[in-house]
């Protein structure tokens, strides 16, 4: 496997400024977190300040029994990543999350702090849009997606949305562990999306990974986050605004809108209510996405949130929230962004000779080098024609200006013109070679539904599944061993 390396700068559609600016160390953005990441010392002082704080043992009760909570009640530290339950263990990203907190819990044990990598399951939140869906490209080439109707509405851990299994057996490559993905997928998603992306995270990771669900937090820490959340109106939408505003100031966006209130939730049977207030209240409590970090920082031992890139966004805006409830700031570390490039696909890109960012870039753009491939040699004669036609009337219109402004004026206009219908006609033989190879046009639909469907990152879209078929257990592991959990650039992973 030979795995290439693209800044995220150089996929300006992929990622936002504010996480290019996190890997690249800007100033402006790492002066939102706790340390950088990549400073060993503060890493690990910060790593043992959390593991100091220990789990409440109301809190530890409620977790799966195991080798990762004994060290967890012996004073281990913890890795967390997390996020909200998809159908078949959602996107690729997923899978990539919780390897990175596993290897980051490794390297923190390498520096003399014992870690636990923890995945939290978000299954108090309510939005659903896109967690109901697997697409995947077929035998074909073809991007299919399959969507499971919800059983109900409400938060993810109650509802169900069945998967049309048989049909993504048929769609998954025909590799020789695609029988063993889909059987494990039978036995595995039988109840509701929260559950079974639980035990489809355990089955991947066995008991490297400890998955926990929000239910399974609540106790006195997590009580104390509420009432300072609740105990005046308004003070987390006020201070995630006042974070949003100080990235404004640095030249960045905000992540994190204005419609947050108090982002404390109360589960009422299958829903969750925004409260405003604890009086009278005896529900079971739930944080939203600004106060969930919070939460997680103050019950668990947590050294590290392992985060992607649009989370890298929104938690460069708790700064200020964090400040108020006494904790340093967010500490994270971003997960690994990759994308494999399978053989199939491999021989198509190779044939276009793209590779790095120009794999990444989209149809349209693939179209037009594929067109200035073949239209290439019509194309440099175009080119060649507006330097000639350039040079002459420059030196035409030296010669104009010396007797006549007014003629040497109508000379630039003139040039200008000229360079304008040049260049039209050549985007013209461009754009009609775009269409006219149906060799090149097969190979780049392949390259993108496999590469960027949709107009996404792989990533964002194909399951880990399709990879599982294609080359089993072993195909995951070697990619996990291959990939840099510590690397802050893009990725791409030729098998």
């Amino acid at each position: 496997m030979r795995i290439e390396r693209v800044p995220l700068s150089a996929l300006p559609q992929h990622f936002r400024p504010l996480p290019v600016a996190f890997a690249s160390g800007d100033p402006r953005i790492l002066s939102r977190f706790a340390f950088d990441f990549r400073d060993r010392r503060a890493r690990v002082e910060h790593a043992r300040r959390a593991a100091e704080r220990g789990l409440e043992p109301e809190v530890a009760a409620r977790l799966e029994p195991g080798p990762a909570l004994e060290k967890l009640k012996s004073g281990a530290a913890a890795v967390v990543a997390g996020q909200q339950p998809s159908v078949a263990l959602g996107p690729f990203y997923n899978f990539l999350k919780a390897a990175t907190a596993v290897a980051w819990a490794r390297r923190l044990e390498g520096e003399g702090i014992p870690a636990v990598p923890i995945f939290w399951n978000h299954s108090d939140d309510d939005h659903d849009e896109g967690l109901n869906r697997v697409a995947v490209p077929d035998r074909q080439g073809a991007l299919k997606v399959l969507e499971a109707p919800w059983s109900s509405d409400g938060i993810l851990a109650n509802r169900e949305a069945r998967l049309d299994l048989d049909a993504l057996g048929q769609a998954l490559p025909d590799g020789p562990a695609r029988a063993e993905v889909v059987a494990l997928l039978r036995r595995t998603m039988t109840g509701p999306v929260a559950a079974d992306f639980t035990r489809l995270l355990r089955s991947l990771f066995k008991a490297e990974l400890l998955v926990i669900e929000p239910a399974q937090l609540d106790g006195a820490r997590a009580r104390a986050v509420f009432a300072r959340a609740l105990s005046e109106p308004g003070l987390v939408q006020r201070l995630v605004d006042e974070g949003g505003e100080k990235l404004k100031s640095a030249g960045f966006d905000r992540a994190l809108n204005r419609s947050l209130g108090s982002n404390v939730y109360a589960i009422d049977g299958r829903r969750r209510v925004r409260i405003d207030t604890l009086q009278g209240e005896t529900r079971r409590l739930s944080a939203g996405v600004a106060l969930r970090l919070i939460l997680q920082d103050s019950v668990l031992p947590a050294a590290l949130t392992v985060a992607g890139p649009n989370e890298i966004a929104y938690l460069a805006q708790l700064r200020e929230l964090y400040a108020f409830y006494g904790l340093p700031g967010p500490a994270v570390a971003p997960r690994v962004t990759a994308t494999v490039v399978e053989p199939r696909v491999a021989r198509a890109a190779e044939a276009m000779e793209i590779r790095g960012a120009d794999l990444l870039a989209g149809e349209e753009a693939l179209r037009t080098k594929a067109a200035e491939k073949s239209r290439g040699p019509l194309i440099a004669e175009v080119e060649s024609l507006s330097l000639e036609w350039r040079r002459k009337l420059d030196e035409f219109e030296g010669r104009l200006g010396a007797g006549d402004p007014k003629l040497a004026e109508l000379g630039r206009k003139t040039r200008d013109k000229i360079a304008e219908i040049l260049a039209a006609f050549r985007e013209r033989i461009a754009a009609s070679g775009r269409d006219s190879d149906a060799v090149a046009t097969e190979r780049i639909r392949r390259v993108v539904n496999h590469l960027v469907p949709e107009g996404k990152l792989q990533e964002r879209v194909l399951p880990v599944w399709h990879f599982a078929a294609l080359g089993g257990p072993d195909l995951l592991r070697t990619l996990r061993e291959s990939l840099d959990p510590f690397c802050v650039d893009h990725q791409i992973a030729w098998l």
